[in-house]
């Protein structure tokens, strides 16, 4: 099945995070590479949610 989409734009996301672009950028185009997220206009879609969660609490990236 297909993952969860998130509607947002880099710029919204920069916002929500109070972080800069390049940032968001850098961390999408990783979590892209490491299949746990596909990037389309103005949307993201959730891949791999657990990994994701994982990395937010501080685990170690996951193997690939």
């Amino acid at each position: 099945g297909r993952g969860t989409r998130v509607h947002a734009t880099h710029q919204q996301l920069v916002d929500e995070l109070g972080t800069v672009r390049e940032i968001v950028t850098r961390l999408l185009r990783r979590f892209e590479r490491d299949g746990l997220v596909r990037c389309g206009r103005e949307q993201i879609e959730l891949l791999d949610a657990p990994a994701l969660r994982a990395l937010a609490a501080g685990a170690p990236p996951p193997a690939r």
